[in-house]
């Protein structure tokens, strides 16, 4: 509008006054010009950063629009009179908005008629995008009452840490964002210190379990030799007493075995199991055994002896004998068992006897016949 006044005839503005300055876009162009022209080097740069401080950019494109920012924001970077001085005169300018304590670029023609500002978008494009996001994420921690949880770490943090750097091009911060940036860096530093010590800390408790396993199983290999050479020991018993006694000998081949197991123990295991083991008739009578028989299932055995007598024995427990019922047929016996029972049979020279021995201890006498003269 400035410009079109400008181009007036006396106190009129005209349509042909509008098409000479160009349009909006070339008018606003112009003028935004002639204020760069007019500073030095350092009011140049300054306002690259006050233009860029209130674009927005919306995508990784270079699609921006214009962005509201409080004036104290814009004033709180440690140069407060000279960006106050130049957003005068922007304002003066009508290039610069400023209402209700905020300012705005006047209108969206800045962002693509003014060709300076658009070569400044485009030039900082990925530090525009990251300070879009951290402008956001520090105003929801301020406004969430700025706890732990909402600040950056690891490459978000690192990608906001180069707004700050003064490289020329950086973009002045505002007092929210130094505060979020500060405490960002502060929980980074302990977050790190934290798991160097929870590092330091897993490290010696894995060298304290690796020196226990060292010595555990040092400690088991001594006692497994220890072991096997009183494994040995009891081997060599049980083969010098196998002979004259193999009850003792198997007692210590099974104790060798389960000292240790070892190839010389499971053989003199073995061999104990396969000896002949003697069975000790405890309380026996003392006359001859005529013949003897065993039930089918071998736990139970019957001795005829001279005289008719027939003693049973229970070889429930075939190493301990256990004297059982004796049973008196008078006159010396011939015995045999059923061969799918527990039927004992008892033939003498004048009767045939038959006896259920299920239980050893309490014989039971089925049937009785005599023979007939002369037939034995």
């Amino acid at each position: 509008m400035q410009e079109t006044w400008t181009g007036r005839v006396g106190t009129r503005l005209t349509f042909g006054g509008y098409q000479a300055t160009g349009g909006i876009g070339t008018s606003v162009a112009r003028a935004a010009d002639r204020v760069h022209d007019a500073l030095d080097a350092d009011g140049r740069r300054e306002l690259r950063e006050l233009c860029l401080r209130m674009v927005r950019l919306v995508d990784g494109q270079g699609k921006a629009v214009r962005r509201r920012v409080r004036t104290d924001d814009l004033t709180s970077d440690g140069t407060r009179s000279g960006t106050t001085a130049l957003l005068s005169l922007l304002t003066d300018a009508q290039l610069v908005v400023v209402d209700d304590g905020e300012a705005q670029l006047c209108h969206d023609s800045l962002l693509h008629g003014w060709p300076r500002l658009r070569d400044w978008i485009n030039a900082d494009l990925d530090g525009l995008l990251v300070r879009r996001r951290l402008g956001e994420a520090a105003d929801a921690w301020d406004e969430t009452g700025r706890p732990p949880s909402g600040l950056y770490a690891g490459e978000h943090l690192a990608a906001a840490r180069s707004l700050t750097e003064d490289d020329g091009r950086a973009l002045p911060t505002r007092p929210v964002e130094r505060d979020f940036l500060r405490a960002s860096d502060w929980a980074e530093r302990r977050r790190k210190r934290l798991l160097v010590t929870s590092g330091a800390i897993v490290l010696a408790l894995a060298l304290a379990s690796t020196l226990a396993l060292v010595a555990r199983r040092s400690q088991q290999e001594t006692a497994a030799k220890e072991s096997a050479r009183t494994a040995d020991q009891l081997v060599n018993q049980a083969d010098a007493l196998r002979e004259r006694d193999p009850r003792t000998a198997l007692a210590l081949s099974l104790a060798a075995y389960r000292t240790a197991v070892t190839p010389e123990t499971r053989s003199s295991l073995y061999t104990s199991y396969l000896s002949r083991t003697p069975a000790n008739l405890e309380g026996g009578v003392s006359k001859p055994v005529l013949n003897l028989a065993f039930s089918v299932d071998s736990k139970v055995l019957a001795t005829s002896h001279a005289g008719g007598h027939v003693q049973l024995w229970d070889l429930a427990r075939r190493s301990e004998p256990r004297r059982a019922a004796p049973l008196d047929l008078g006159a010396s016996a011939a015995i045999a068992f059923h061969p799918r029972g527990r039927l004992l049979a008892a033939q003498t020279d004048s009767r045939l006897t038959m006896w259920n021995v299920a239980d050893p201890r309490k014989p039971r006498k089925l049937a009785e016949r005599r023979n007939r003269e002369g037939v034995t």
